[in-house]
């Protein structure tokens, strides 16, 4: 009896007589009022079955009432057969198999002893119906790994077609012995490109738009010079792709679609082709980063109001947004402002309090971070901030990026393809992704999260990103986001003339020329400077709140100068080291906090607590001999026991 892979819907399969005989009477009357119009008379069990084998047997009524199944039915009944994952929720799809099994196509129920102990709740096939839907339907059944990737198909090949195929095409008589080379060979860039060209006109197209846009896939649709045995046949004896059908479970394609070869796809998009790069949009620099950490110092010193229900004031909202950058991003500023509460909170650097978003302690550490590694943080947290549709495709989505290089410019159709190929490599191991690619399973919704990503990275400066008609175009891996996804450990680097990109004018403007490492002399300059304008080069002004700030936060005066002096092309004007300094030095930092006082009646009941290891933990500080401030309320039980255990009894 055939096993059951871990994750596949693999049907058992039996003869058509045992099939029919473990059916009641009255489920063999069922079957048989939809495989006969009008019903034959019958006087027995025996009657009923020799009936039904008969109409099961008949090759043109089978495929006369399998036209009649609805599209989601007879899906379901190619996975059940192939033994691929199907995409639907386990209640959804023992319906849909209950329908198959009214009507006598498979068994939804194989009780323990009635048929060959098969397992309860397992399909059971009759085998010479499931020969007869194959048949009928034209299912490939070949292995997964046979249809998407040429390697797999190679190595299925008979002897003699391998060496008619392979040896012209490549010129020369192969031997068994020698596929991996040929594979070498024929995955060869120029190569694959060659024998592509050598397609018919509208094939090479179809085969150029599938490999460009995704990932090697078409529908058949609107092709309609050639039948599918036909291109199938022009596709492999090139040794380009294949022709078949997509079952459920994986990108959903309607009928039989062109699956180009996942090493000739690999192979056709490595070929570089000229693509002009995104152009340096107000969003593709640290804005971003800019307004978080605005938005963080702003709540150490006023704190945002939140509502029962969790949203935010509209009083606090106008504040956020009045200190955020200029954008053109397309965000709407009230939800952007929002969703960058909602980040921090998830980064733990804020949390809702009493009414309030206030900072954690952890918030001036962050502050500190350099841009990459705050941005790496954000990154980390994208997957909960936009709320993406499928973690899957997500990370797959960041390998793209990943195998990108700085200032390399990538047209966003490629990206999806490439996106897409990950996920057919995938398929051809078997990867059971039924589950992973929840709410994605058609390529165009999975296109649409795609974009939606990716202009998201944009915006947070990940990437470059060219939009189109509010739709992106191209994009090129920004320095600042290949260091945060860590492609470069460290950034490249730059002569002295080349880190001077700053101007200090003696009205408190400050001018930085975007190039080398501009976008972190911004980020730094942000942290006492408001943020003005981008346009060809980034416009800020210090002023005396910011200065402020930046003090509460840990900076000096000379460290703030200093930072100056490092970045500007001519002398700091002593009108602004004079101010930086002044304004500095009138900063005086109080701490207001709401706490637990833990006190005791002598310093040495507090000593013992104190030096507890499981205790430790709780305890913020110490104010006096016999007073601590505590993190929180213990109100752990086991905690108090084992303070009684020490004989310390805890009140309040």
């Amino acid at each position: 009896m055939p096993t059951q892979k871990k994750g596949n819907m693999q049907a058992e399969t039996i003869s058509l007589d045992e099939f029919l005989n473990s059916k009641s009477i009255a489920n063999l009357q069922v079957i048989l009022s939809f495989w006969s119009e009008m019903p034959r008379p019958w006087h027995s069990k025996s009657a009923l079955i020799r009936d039904l084998r008969q109409l099961l047997l008949d090759d043109e009524l089978l495929r006369k009432k399998l036209r009649k199944l609805s599209s989601r039915c007879l899906s379901l009944l190619r996975c059940l057969i192939k033994g691929t994952p199907c995409d639907t929720e386990t209640f959804t799809w023992m319906y849909d198999v209950d329908s198959l099994a009214e009507i006598g196509l498979v068994d939804a129920y194989a009780a323990g002893a009635q048929i060959r102990n098969a397992e309860p709740g397992r399909p059971v096939f009759a085998e010479q119906i499931k020969t007869r839907i194959i048949e009928a339907l034209a299912i490939d059944m070949r292995p997964i790994e046979d249809v998407f990737t040429l390697g797999g198909f190679l190595k299925a090949m008979p002897r003699d077609q391998y060496e008619e195929i392979v040896g012209a095409l490549l010129k020369k008589a192969p031997r068994d012995e020698t596929r991996q080379t040929d594979l070498e060979l024929l995955t060869d860039p120029q190569h694959a490109l060659d024998r592509v060209r050598s397609l018919p006109a509208q094939l090479q197209a179809c085969v150029g738009e599938a490999v460009d846009h995704i990932g090697g896939l078409h529908r058949l649709k609107g092709i309609r010079a050639y039948k599918p045995e036909k291109l199938r046949k022009e596709l492999e004896s090139r040794l380009i792709g294949t022709v078949t059908e997509l079952p459920m479970g994986y990108l959903r394609m309607d009928g039989p679609a062109i699956v180009v070869f996942t090493e000739i796809t690999q192979a056709l998009l490595s070929i570089p082709s000229e693509q002009k790069r995104p152009e340096a949009a107000p969003n593709v620099n640290i804005d971003a980063l800019v307004d978080i950490n605005t938005i963080l110092q702003f709540l150490g010193l006023e704190g945002a109001r939140i509502k029962q229900s969790g949203s935010v004031y509209k009083s606090s909202l106008k504040r956020l947004m009045a200190l955020m950058c200029p954008t053109d991003a397309g965000w709407e500023p009230r939800g952007l402002a929002g969703g960058y509460l909602s980040l921090l909170c998830e980064l733990g650097l804020a949390e809702k309090r009493r009414g309030e978003v206030v900072p954690t302690d952890e918030a001036d550490e962050w502050l500190a971070k350099e841009p990459e590694e705050q941005l790496a943080d954000i990154v980390g947290q994208l997957d909960e901030l936009l709320a993406p549709m499928n973690d899957y495709a997500w990370n797959k989505l960041l390998i793209v990026l990943k195998q990108l290089s700085p200032g390399e410019a990538l047209p966003v159709n490629k990206a999806f393809s490439r996106l897409l190929l990950l996920i057919v490599k995938d398929m051809s191991v078997g990867t059971n992704l039924a589950k992973r690619l929840y709410n994605v399973t058609s390529i165009e919704r999975l296109l649409e999260a795609a974009s939606s990503w990716i202009r998201a990275l944009g915006d947070y400066g990940v990437v470059a990103v060219d939009m189109q008609q509010n739709a992106p175009h191209a994009m090129e891996l920004t320095e600042l986001g290949a260091l945060a996804l860590g492609v470069l450990e460290e950034p490249p680097p730059c002569s002295e003339a080349d880190r001077q990109v700053l101007i200090v004018n003696p009205d408190f403007e400050c001018i930085v020329f975007r190039h080398g490492p501009a976008w972190r002399v911004a980020a730094g300059l942000a942290h006492f400077a408001r943020r003005e304008k981008t346009d060809q080069t980034y416009h800020l002004k210090i002023t005396r709140r910011h200065v402020e700030t930046a003090v509460l936060c840990g900076m000096t005066a000379d460290s703030m100068t200093a930072f100056l002096r490092d970045h500007s092309r001519t002398p700091i004007p002593q009108n602004i080291e004079y101010s930086i300094n002044d304004w500095a030095s009138k900063v005086r930092v109080a701490r207001s906090f709401s706490a637990v006082i833990l006190e005791t009646h002598d310093p040495e009941t507090l000593d013992i607590i104190m030096e507890d290891a499981k205790v430790k933990p709780h305890i913020q500080r110490r104010l006096a001999p016999t007073l601590a401030v505590l993190k929180n309320r213990i109100s752990d039980k086991k905690l108090l026991d084992h303070l009684r255990q020490n004989g310390v009894f805890l009140r309040g």
